[in-house]
């Protein structure tokens, strides 16, 4: 059976979301983030697994593959540098899984780490909280995404013709 290597970069800004330029990285953890930047959650994760540097290297993978498989508690809740340790213990310490897992298990992650949405919280401005959770396959176009209103998985596959075509925002149903 073979098996779907993870690969990512990172679109990375200043701590200030209104400032430019956007610039993109390599990014060894293959964990999508934006602040803080990428190098202070690499440095962040090092430090938690007890390993020198502020790279990502072998012995921070060899580290992140000793907590998943001994099964230690990953770090939890809203602060965004623990979601990022949380989500790259769990890439960096996953072998790689077969193409039929991809989906469900990248689903399950993500929602390990979302933030709940609470009714009685919603007028308050700093209540942050999972919209959606999504997967985009780049060799199918595919863009799968849960919103937290329904919960259930929708999907759209992007074609060449969209991109020229497409002028004003396509609104799914809520169901």
């Amino acid at each position: 059976m073979k098996s779907i290597p993870f690969t990512g970069i990172s679109v990375m800004h200043t701590p200030v979301p209104s400032s430019n330029p956007l610039t993109a990285q390599p990014n060894p953890a293959g964990v999508l983030t934006n602040t803080p930047v990428l190098s202070d959650h690499q440095r962040r994760l090092n430090r938690y697994l007890a390993v020198s540097g502020n790279q990502i290297t072998t012995a921070t993978r060899q580290a992140a593959q000793h907590v998943i498989q001994t099964k230690q508690p990953l770090p939890s809740g809203p602060i965004p540098t623990d979601r990022f340790i949380h989500m790259a213990l769990r890439r960096l310490g996953t072998p790689q899984l077969a193409p039929q897992q991809v989906p469900t298990t990248l689903f399950r992650w993500l929602q390990e780490v979302s933030l709940p949405h609470h009714a009685d919280r919603r007028h308050l401005i700093s209540h942050n909280y999972t919209h959606y959770r999504c997967l985009i396959t780049l060799a199918t176009r595919t863009y799968r995404f849960i919103p937290r209103t329904t919960g259930h998985e929708q999907r759209l596959t992007l074609t060449p013709e969209m991109a020229t075509t497409w002028r004003t925002p396509y609104l799914f149903p809520a169901d």
